[in-house]
């Protein structure tokens, strides 16, 4: 038996977080939230397809506020920055976060929106319930010893109660940010009709959005262990190191820019990301690489030389245990598989 839940909120944030955190007869496997300042549509929607219990919510926007206390959810929220920038507090930091970004929150992480004219944010939510009961018929949710993939496993385990960690992912095309504000949309219109179809179009749409963020052609997966904050912290700025030079940095050139020993540098990168600087180095500079044959017309040879790749044997070998396949054989599978993922192990 079908069951609708119309609920009101007026400008307060406190309220909608209570509606995300009813009796667990309320609690929805999806939920799809917009906030926004001034917004007439019904901004929160969530459905539960196991009991055919449906909840719509109106009028969710708010007035901008600095004072949004650090809260976490029982549950996997996606926010993606619709509209503006945003900065948010995570645990005892703020970070600055562009639009068009997507964050992936630990179930354990403390966090809060630090407001801004005219921003927006749409959340997806999905519930522990949801990964459980994914209907298996459908085909995988993930692609298979993907990072992605890892970080849901484990944060599904209740163990697990002082993991603190999340994922970023940062738009690598113009177009990225489009495709996965497209999805998200779709699913709010979807659940909206509340139709027999329904199910199966939002399952398809949070799969292609899975794989969107997955691939690693259209977004930058971030990941941050805020285990052993301070020596987070430095993993971070080693990272963004690398990311900033395209992996074409050394461990002695980051030690003297961060001020640390070159045996500082290795240990505390390796015991925060679980591998090693030089690692990290050869992924980045193939995935430059790999962005390059994908939009540009260049010949290989002038991307070997814009990349700063001077050996190109060695540097081939690296690509090829990374993609599975030489520069020449992944530019010609782009080209014939349009937007279909390219095979990759995910790691050098």
């Amino acid at each position: 038996m079908k069951q609708e839940i119309i609920l009101k909120l007026e400008n307060d944030l406190e309220q909608i977080q209570t509606f995300l955190q009813l009796p667990r007869q309320y609690t929805q496997p999806i939920t799809l939230m917009i906030i926004e300042q001034q917004s007439d549509l019904p901004d929160v929607i969530s459905y539960d397809f196991l009991n055919e219990t449906h909840i719509i919510v109106n009028s969710t926007s708010y007035k901008t506020s600095d004072n949004v206390p650090l809260h976490s959810h029982d549950y996997f929220e996606f926010m993606y920055f619709y509209r503006e920038d945003m900065n948010m507090h995570i645990e005892d930091q703020v970070y600055h976060y562009s639009q068009g970004d997507m964050l992936l929150m630990n179930r354990n992480i403390r966090h809060a929106e630090v407001a801004r004219e005219g921003w927006a944010a749409i959340y997806l939510c999905l519930e522990n319930l949801f990964f459980r009961d994914y209907p298996k018929d459908f085909g995988y949710l993930f692609s298979r010893g993907s990072q992605l993939e890892n970080f849901i496993m484990k944060n599904l385990d209740n163990t697990v109660i002082n993991k603190k960690d999340y994922i970023h992912f940062a738009p690598k095309r113009p177009d990225a940010a489009g495709r996965l504000e497209e999805l998200l949309l779709q699913i709010r219109d979807e659940m909206k009709l509340h139709n027999r179809s329904m199910k199966f179009r939002v399952y398809a749409c949070i799969v292609e959005i899975f794989q969107l963020l997955e691939s690693g052609r259209a977004f930058q997966m971030n990941y941050t262990n805020l285990g052993n904050f301070p020596d987070t912290r430095k993993a971070e700025k080693i990272k963004r190191l690398i990311e900033k030079h395209h992996g074409l940095i050394s461990r002695e050139e980051i030690a003297n820019i961060l001020n640390y020993s070159p045996n500082y540098v290795y240990h505390v990168f390796q015991k925060v990301m679980k591998r090693s600087v030089q690692d990290y180095c050869q992924e980045v500079q193939v995935r430059t690489f790999a962005s390059k044959l994908e939009n540009t017309e260049l010949s290989i040879d002038q991307i070997c030389k814009e990349c700063g790749q001077k050996n190109k044997t060695q540097f081939y070998k690296i690509f090829k245990r990374f993609y599975h396949m030489t520069p020449k054989e992944y530019r010609e599978y782009i080209k014939n598989a349009g937007s279909e993922t390219p095979p990759t192990t995910g790691k050098i």
